[in-house]
């Protein structure tokens, strides 16, 4: 693990650099977030799915604020504008190849998994809007299989 700590001393050395002119929250999401990938990155050959889950917090962990009360629709929003920026910052989609190279499985089995979708819960917690979530479901994963298929853009 000491090979793989090296590789992040430029963003920890970044980080302390940058330090005093970054909130307290921004400043420790940033070094939670570091901390995280790192452990990912030691991890990607030994146990490749302990990484992913490890990357997946590493992600949270930088874009992850405090909501209040209400997390809902706004975590939803900050996620996807969290998902904008990376994409406006990343022209040549070389997050999105490496997320599909590396975890196309998990990614896969995440995105089949009833229990991530929002509809499921919101039925199962009583509201009636969504009593068809099994259908929006289906079509969701339609949807995603298009753009799997290379028919429709990948977003995220």
């Amino acid at each position: 693990m000491a090979d793989v700590s090296n590789e992040f001393d430029y963003l920890r050395d970044k980080h302390r650099q940058l330090r005093e002119q970054n909130s307290p929250e921004l400043n420790l999401r940033t070094h939670r977030s570091i901390s995280w990938i790192a452990r990912a990155a030691a991890l990607i050959d030994d146990d490749p799915d302990a990484a992913f889950i490890f990357s997946w917090i590493a992600f949270n962990a930088a874009y992850a604020k405090d909501m209040g009360d209400d997390p809902g629709s706004f975590a939803r929003a900050d996620f996807q504008n969290f998902f904008d920026a990376l994409v406006r910052c990343d022209p040549r989609s070389r997050i999105a190849h490496e997320i599909w190279h590396h975890f196309e499985g998990v990614v896969a089995e995440l995105l089949d998994n009833k229990y991530i979708f929002s509809p499921f819960w919101k039925f199962h917690n009583g509201d009636a809007q969504y009593d068809n979530w099994q259908v929006r479901f289906e079509n969701a994963k339609k949807a995603r299989n298009m753009r799997l298929k290379g028919k429709k853009p990948l977003s995220f």
